[in-house]
């Protein structure tokens, strides 16, 4: 890469790569991605081009992961969270904070993407790396 980026993001399940580059002041804590993984970047595209959207209107709960945290997706942009709402919360009155929250960072990162150099790296698996590249 000779080209220099404002921001990187991650993209996918591994929230380690997200808090290293965070860590490096590559990221941003407020970020709309963090913690947030997608398993088809087609959709992440598909969201990229809206001028607006409601992140998280179609939530699908799928269960308790091992942690104790609930899992969830959204069902129009296959954005998921595995790790944001504690099983023990009532997860209809968390979810409408989780979708508040990750709303306000969503515009704060479409003003972010007009005017920075925004990388998206998604990694898969130590062999599998793709990139995606704002202009």
């Amino acid at each position: 890469m000779n080209k220099k980026y404002n921001h990187i993001i991650s993209l996918g399940k591994n929230c380690q790569i997200g808090d290293y580059l965070l860590s490096r002041g590559l990221g941003d804590w407020g970020d709309v991605f963090n913690n947030i993984g997608t398993p088809d970047l087609s959709y992440l595209i598909k969201l990229l081009n809206q001028s607006d959207c409601d992140l998280f209107s179609k939530v699908v709960k799928k269960g308790v992961n091992g942690l104790g945290m609930y899992f969830f997706y959204d069902d129009e942009y296959r954005l998921y969270s595995i790790h944001d709402i504690l099983a023990t919360e009532d997860f209809d009155k968390a979810i409408q904070i989780f979708r508040s929250q990750k709303n306000r960072e969503w515009q704060r990162f479409k003003k972010k993407l007009e005017s920075e150099n925004v990388l998206f790296v998604r990694v898969r698996s130590e062999e599998h790396t793709s990139e995606l590249q704002s202009h």
